[in-house]
């Protein structure tokens, strides 16, 4: 199974088509900010959650999804206040007995195994021109070369 992870679209709808020509993928995960209309997400089956600027969509905060790879926890990381520090983070991800945390929100990205669980936080699509890629267990972040 590959899974393509992006977060902090922040509207940027054409990179994001660009983004699925260039990666074949069988899941795409969301960790918010997208800003692009629950449809549109709806459309290209872009499981994503409510970040801070999407301020009028009705995505749930968290979602759950498990599959091959395990339990998957998606949430975009504001409320959890991942700019400040790990802590609640790591509390979500154990409380619910997750194998991989997905999150987004500081464009920055990373990836972390903590006590059996890893992080992801793909950066941001629009700004950073990153996304992550999970395929055959292996955990990639990836750029967009020139927006392209």
């Amino acid at each position: 199974m590959k899974v393509l992870i992006t977060s902090d679209i922040h509207g940027d709808l054409d990179k994001l088509i660009r983004l699925r020509e260039i990666e074949t993928f069988d899941l795409h995960l969301d960790a918010g900010d997208s800003n692009l209309h629950v449809d549109n997400l709806k459309m290209m089956q872009i499981i994503s959650v409510k970040g801070n600027t999407d301020f009028f969509s009705q995505l749930p905060p968290i979602r759950v999804v498990e599959n091959s790879l395990g339990k998957i926890i998606i949430v975009h990381g504001h409320t959890q206040n991942v700019k400040y520090g790990f802590d609640l983070i790591e509390s979500v991800a154990n409380n619910l007995r997750a194998d991989y945390l997905i999150y987004g929100h500081t464009h920055i990205p990373r990836i972390e195994k903590v006590n059996n669980i890893t992080y992801i936080n793909p950066g941001s699509l629009r700004y950073g021109n990153t996304y992550a890629v999970i395929e055959n267990d292996k955990i990639e972040i990836k750029e967009m070369q020139d927006g392209k």
